[in-house]
């Protein structure tokens, strides 16, 4: 699951030249708490949290799931 967020999503991310005027994308997780392992749930909101330090990007995220308990665990 981290190699997939590497190269998947951060790399590319990170891939875009400095700019005095971040570029905005979106990134949409739909239905979540499908995951079968409840702790990648938990590892997808951490990857998620991780990119509020990306400098060259504005990640927006827009998540969908249903408010099970490995959900609100982490988010809290």
């Amino acid at each position: 699951l981290r190699d997939q967020w590497r190269q998947l999503v951060l790399y590319p991310l990170l891939r875009f030249g400095s700019s005095s005027c971040p570029l905005s994308y979106m990134l949409i997780v739909d239905a979540l708490n499908k995951c079968d392992n409840k702790g990648d749930i938990l590892m997808i909101l951490q990857f998620l949290t991780k990119t509020r330090t990306l400098k060259t990007v504005r990640l927006r995220v827009f998540l969908t799931s249903r408010p099970e308990i490995p959900m609100r665990h982490g988010f809290y």
